[in-house]
C-alpha cells in the first residue's frame, strides 16, 4: 500500500524534510531569531504548524553535531517533566533531586552539544498548572538563561495564553523580547505544499487542482488553515489510492466528488464515533481529552475512567483499552508516551469535540480542574481549601466522581474547619464552666467547716491555691493524695506541680533551671513532623519539615542530623538495636543509614498512602533489613544494603513487613519452630510478618539450613485487605488490621487467638470500630491494641473512597474496657493520636485539629492538658514526649516521678510555701 505524503494530524519531523515545502521564508527566520537570545518565544493560533517548523524546519538547519533538542511536554507537572526527558538523554545518571542547571550540564558534559530545550504545548502551564509550579519552573528557568551555559530555550504556544507569560516577565524581564509569530500560510505558499509532496511521490497533479482545492477549502480567504489542508490532502490521497493504486492523480473530479468539506474535521470525528459498538462511551471518552478552555490535554486510561464517571458514564476498563487503541489507529489520539499518557493529535480535534460538550459538562471540567489546582497547591504548600471554596465545591458534589486523593483533601479541609468551629465552642464552654467552679469555689469556702478534711477536699482547696501560691498548693495536693489516691488528687498534684514549675522557670533569680535537668531541648530550625521513642528508650528520632532526619538523646540533645533526597519524607524507621535508621520520601525513596552517621543504601520502594508503617524493616539484631517492593514482594538485604532475598508469596502487593523483636532461642515458640523445620537452635531464629492486599499474612521463619527465608504460616481469615501484621514484645502473637473493619489476633499456628487475663479462642470483634482499620500495634504492656481506623463514605456513589491514615479514628482496646472514652467517645469525634501507659494507669489522646494533647486517668478523667501533639509515652511511663512546632517537649506523666522528683531530686529546693494556712490544715 502506497504511503500517505500527507502528515493528516501529525506534525512535520526532521525526516520529512523532502514533503516540507512552504516555509522556506518562516525556517530562515527562526534560524536567524534562535542566535539572538538564549530565550525564543514562538506563538501563534492553533493550526499554524508551530510545532512542524521547529521539529523539522529549524531542526534541518543544524548539522549533528551542532544541537541536541530535548522536546519538553508539560504532563502532570513542568519541572518533573523536563528531569525524566533529559534523565532519558543523559548518559551520566543524573544525582536525585539535580536542578534544572545541574542537569543541563550534566547532559552537555555527555554529549557535548549545544542544548536547545524545546517546550512544545506551553500553554499547558497556564492551563494545567498552579501558581506554585510556575513560580518554582520560572526560578530555575532564570538559573539557566544567567548561566553560561550551551543552552538555547525555545517556548512554543498558542498566543491566546501570552498573557501569562507576564508571569514569567516579573522574574525574567527580557522574557518577551525575542520573539517570533507564526502566520497562516498564505495562499501561493500552500499550493507548492500541495504540489511539492506529490512531485516528491510521483503523484501526477492536474493543471489547476491546487487553486480548486484551495477554493473549496478556503473560499475568499487568502490564507489557509494548515491542519485542514493535510486532513483535506489525506482524504484524497486515499480515495485516489483506493480506485486506482498503480496510478496516482489528484484531478478536479475527486474534489467533486469529496462534497461539501466545511466541517471536515467534524464529520470525520461523527463517522468514527458512529462507527463504535457504544457511541456514547467513546464521545464520553473523547471528551476526557479536552481541556477547560478546549485545548488537548494529556491524560491516563486511569483518568479516563474516572472522567467518564464524572460525566455519569462508568465505562469497564476492557471498553477503553478497546476504544483508546481504536483512536490510536484511527489517528484521532496519539500512542501513549513514555508516561503512560495519551492525547489527541491536534488542538483542532479538541475544538471540535470541545463543542459537544454541554454547558453542565463544562461546569463539572472547571470545578475539576479548580479542585485539581487547589491539590496541588496543598501538596506544595500545605494549603487547604477554606470555607467559600468548600461551599463552591459543595453545589457539585453529586455530581462529580473524584478519585481518592481529591476526597481525602476535601475532606480534610471540611475535618479543619469543623474542627475550628468546635474549638471555639469548646473555649465558650470553658470559659463559663470556670466562672460557675469559681462561684462554686466561693460558696465552698465559705460553708466548709475547719476539721471535716476528706481527700477530695484537700484537692479541691489544693486547686484553688495554685495561681496564688503552687507550692502550698503541691503539699495540700501530696496530703491529699495519701489520704486516697483518687482521680481528683492525682489532679491537683499534676496541676500544682506544673505551675510551680512554670514560676521557678521564670524566676530569673534563680541560677539553674532543674527542668532542663529532665529534658533540655534546642529548638530546630523547621517543623518537627515526627518524633518517637526507640525501643530501648534511650534515643528519640524523627523528621522535620525540611526533610531532614534528626536522632536525639532521651534528654534532649541533639546526635546527628541526617539528610536523603528533598523530597518530603513521610515515615521514619529506627533498628531495635539502635545501630540504623530509615527515611522513606513521597518519590519512594527509602535510605538506610547506620546512626553514626554513615549512609548504607538506598532502594526503591512501594508503599500505599493508607498505612505508611513497616515500608522498611529491621530484624532485631539488625542483621537483615526488608523493603516492599514491586511485583507482591519484599526485598530482604543484609546490613550492607546487599541483596539477600526477594521475598515473594503473596499475590497483590504487600502491605507491611515486620520482624519479631523476641528471638529466645530457650523458648517453647523457638523449639516448636526449630523441631517443625528441623532448624539448628544454636543460631537466632528470625520471624517475619508480612501483609498484603490479597487478604492473607503470611509468617515467614528463616532456614539457616536453605539460608533462606521460608514460609511458616499463613493467615487467610480477613474478607479485605490485610494493612498490618506485627509481633508483641514476647512474640507469642500476630496482631493484623484489615478494611473489613475488624482487628484479629493469631496464635502462631495461624488460629485465632486472643491474649486477656487468661485464653479466649475466638474472633474478636467490636462494634466500636465500624470503620476499616489500617494499623494496629499492642501498647508496651500487650494488655492494650491501640487502632488506627480510615474512613468511608456512606454516600451510595462515594463507597469505598478511602481516607488516609491521617485522618484517623484511634481507640484502645483493653482485657477490661474501651478506656478514655467513657467522658465523650462518639462517632463525631476524631483523635488524630492515641497511648497508653506501660502500666496502663494512663492514657493521652489528642483530638483532631487541636494543638494539645490531654492526659486522662483509666477512668477518663482528665488529669491535664498539655501543649504540643504527637504523644509518646517513654519506657517507663514517667514522662511524655510530645511534638510543638518545631521543639519537643517533655512532660512529667506520673504522680509517682511527680513524688521522686519533688522529695529526692529535690528540684524545687529554692522555693518554699507561704506557708500561710498551716495552722489548720497542714498536714504533711
Amino acid at each position: 500500500m502506497n504511503k500517505s505524503p500527507f502528515k493528516f494530524l501529525d506534525s512535520y519531523t526532521k525526516e520529512d524534510k523532502d514533503i516540507f515545502f512552504g516555509r522556506d521564508k518562516e525556517i530562515e527566520e527562526l534560524y536567524s531569531k534562535v542566535f539572538e537570545s538564549k530565550i525564543l518565544l514562538v506563538y501563534g493560533i492553533s493550526g499554524t504548524g508551530k510545532s512542524s517548523l521547529i521539529n523539522c524546519g529549524l531542526a534541518n538547519k543544524f548539522e549533528e553535531s551542532d544541537w541536541l533538542p530535548v522536546h519538553v511536554r508539560r504532563g502532570s507537572n513542568m519541572l518533573q517533566s523536563v528531569s525524566e526527558t533529559v534523565s532519558n538523554l543523559a548518559i551520566t545518571p543524573l544525582k536525585p533531586n539535580s536542578s534544572l542547571h545541574e542537569s543541563i550540564k550534566s547532559l552537555y558534559l555527555d554529549h557535548f552539544k549545544p542544548i536547545y530545550l524545546i517546550f512544545d504545548q506551553f500553554e499547558e502551564l497556564f492551563i494545567f498548572g498552579n501558581k506554585f509550579e510556575k513560580e518554582e519552573f520560572s526560578k530555575e528557568i532564570k538559573e539557566v538563561v544567567e548561566s553560561d551555559l550551551q543552552c538555547k530555550l525555545l517556548f512554543v504556544m498558542r498566543e491566546e495564553y501570552l498573557a501569562g507569560i507576564t508571569e514569567f516577565e516579573r522574574v525574567i524581564p527580557t522574557f518577551l523580547e525575542n520573539r517570533i509569530r507564526i502566520e497562516k500560510m498564505a495562499r501561493s505558499n500552500a499550493k507548492d505544499a500541495i504540489e511539492g509532496p506529490c512531485k516528491v511521490h510521483d503523484i501526477v497533479v492536474e493543471d489547476g487542482f491546487a487553486d480548486a482545492l484551495l477554493d473549496k477549502l478556503s473560499p475568499d480567504n487568502t490564507e489557509v488553515e494548515l491542519t485542514y489542508l493535510q486532513v483535506f490532502l489525506d482524504k484524497i490521497f486515499k480515495t485516489t489510492t483506493s480506485k486506482n493504486p498503480d496510478k496516482l492523480e489528484f484531478n478536479n473530479s475527486i474534489l467533486d466528488q469529496l462534497g461539501d468539506v466545511s466541517d471536515l474535521l467534524g464529520n470525520f470525528l461523527e463517522e468514527q464515533i458512529n462507527e463504535l459498538d457504544d457511541p456514547d462511551s467513546g464521545l464520553v471518552m473523547l471528551k476526557s481529552f479536552v481541556s477547560v478552555k478546549g485545548t488537548k490535554r494529556q491524560i491516563t486510561e486511569e483518568e479516563v475512567a474516572d472522567f467518564s464517571k464524572t460525566l455519569g458514564k462508568n465505562v469497564d476498563e476492557e471498553t477503553i483499552n478497546e476504544y483508546i487503541q481504536k483512536f490510536v489507529t484511527l489517528r484521532i489520539l496519539r500512542d501513549k508516551d513514555t508516561s503512560g499518557r495519551y492525547e489527541l493529535r491536534h488542538d483542532s480535534l479538541a475544538e471540535k469535540i470541545y463543542e459537544k460538550i454541554t454547558i453542565v459538562e463544562k461546569e463539572l471540567l472547571e470545578i475539576g480542574n479548580f479542585i485539581e489546582n487547589a491539590f496541588s497547591n496543598y501538596e506544595k504548600r500545605n494549603i487547604l481549601l477554606n470555607e467559600r471554596d468548600l461551599k463552591y465545591i459543595d453545589a457539585f458534589q453529586g455530581k462529580l466522581f473524584l478519585n481518592n486523593r481529591l476526597k481525602i483533601f476535601i475532606k480534610k479541609s471540611q475535618d479543619v474547619i469543623y474542627n475550628r468551629k468546635r474549638a471555639l465552642k469548646r473555649v465558650t464552654y470553658l470559659a463559663v464552666s470556670m466562672f460557675l467552679t469559681m462561684l462554686f469555689g466561693v460558696g465552698y469556702f465559705g460553708i466548709k467547716k475547719m476539721y471535716d478534711t476528706t481527700a477530695s477536699d484537700l484537692a479541691i482547696e489544693a486547686l484553688f491555691l495554685n495561681d496564688r501560691d503552687p507550692a502550698a498548693s503541691l503539699d495540700k495536693a501530696i496530703a491529699a493524695y495519701d489520704i486516697e489516691p483518687t482521680d481528683i488528687t492525682k489532679k491537683a498534684i499534676f496541676e500544682a506541680f506544673f505551675a510551680l514549675s512554670d514560676k521557678f522557670q521564670k524566676d530569673t533569680s534563680q541560677s539553674t533551671n532543674p527542668i532542663k535537668s529532665i529534658f533540655d531541648f534546642t529548638p530546630c530550625d523547621a517543623q518537627i513532623l515526627s518524633a518517637k521513642y526507640s525501643t530501648d528508650g534511650t534515643l528519640i528520632y524523627g523528621h522535620l519539615a525540611d526533610t531532614s532526619i534528626k536522632i536525639w538523646s532521651n534528654k534532649g540533645k541533639e546526635l546527628i542530623t541526617l539528610v536523603g533526597n528533598q523530597s518530603p519524607v513521610i515515615a521514619v524507621n529506627i533498628s531495635p538495636d539502635n545501630q540504623f535508621i530509615a527515611s522513606i520520601d513521597e518519590d519512594h525513596m527509602a535510605y538506610v543509614w547506620k546512626t553514626s552517621g554513615a549512609i548504607i543504601c538506598s532502594i526503591k520502594v512501594q508503599f500505599d498512602p493508607i498505612n505508611t508503617n513497616n515500608i522498611v524493616g529491621f530484624s532485631p539484631d539488625g542483621k537483615y533489613f526488608t523493603f516492599l517492593q514491586d511485583n507482591n514482594a519484599v526485598l530482604i538485604t543484609d546490613n550492607s544494603g546487599k541483596k539477600i532475598q526477594l521475598l515473594q508469596g503473596h499475590t497483590a502487593p504487600v502491605t507491611s513487613a515486620t520482624f519479631s523483636n523476641f528471638f529466645n532461642r530457650h523458648s517453647q515458640l523457638t523449639r516448636t519452630i526449630a523441631k517443625g523445620y528441623n532448624a539448628d537452635l544454636s543460631n537466632m531464629i528470625y520471624l517475619l510478618a508480612t501483609s498484603s492486599k490479597d487478604s492473607s499474612a503470611i509468617i515467614w521463619y528463616y532456614n539457616h539450613n536453605e539460608s533462606a527465608f521460608q514460609e511458616y504460616i499463613r493467615c487467610e481469615d480477613h474478607e479485605g485487605v490485610v494493612w498490618s501484621a506485627k509481633f508483641p514484645a514476647s512474640g507469642k502473637y500476630l496482631l493484623t488490621t484489615c478494611d473489613d473493619a475488624i482487628f484479629r489476633i493469631f496464635d502462631l499456628n495461624g488460629k485465632l487467638h486472643i491474649e486477656r487475663q487468661g485464653v479466649s479462642k475466638h474472633l474478636v470483634r467490636r462494634e466500636y470500630f465500624q470503620r476499616p482499620i489500617c494499623n494496629a500495634q499492642f501498647a508496651m504492656n500487650e494488655k492494650a491494641i491501640i487502632l488506627t481506623t480510615y474512613s468511608t463514605s456512606t454516600k451510595d456513589h462515594e463507597k469505598g473512597i478511602r481516607f488516609s491514615q491521617r485522618f484517623a479514628f484511634t481507640g484502645m482496646y483493653t482485657k477490661r474496657k474501651l478506656i478514655v472514652f467513657s467522658w465523650g467517645w462518639d462517632s463525631d469525634t476524631l483523635f488524630s493520636f492515641v497511648d497508653l501507659s506501660p502500666n496502663e494507669n494512663y492514657a493521652v489522646l489528642t483530638v483532631f485539629g487541636d494543638d494539645v494533647t490531654i492526659l486522662l486517668t483509666d477512668n477518663g478523667f482528665s488529669i491535664k492538658t498539655f501543649h504540643g501533639i504527637q504523644p509518646h509515652f517513654s519506657r517507663d511511663g514517667n514522662y511524655l514526649l510530645c511534638i510543638d512546632g518545631n521543639k519537643l517537649n517533655l512532660f512529667v506523666a506520673n504522680e509517682k516521678e511527680i513524688f521522686r522528683l519533688v522529695n529526692e531530686e529535690k528540684i524545687f529546693d529554692n522555693l518554699s510555701s507561704s506557708k500561710y494556712y498551716y495552722d489548720d490544715w497542714y498536714l504533711f
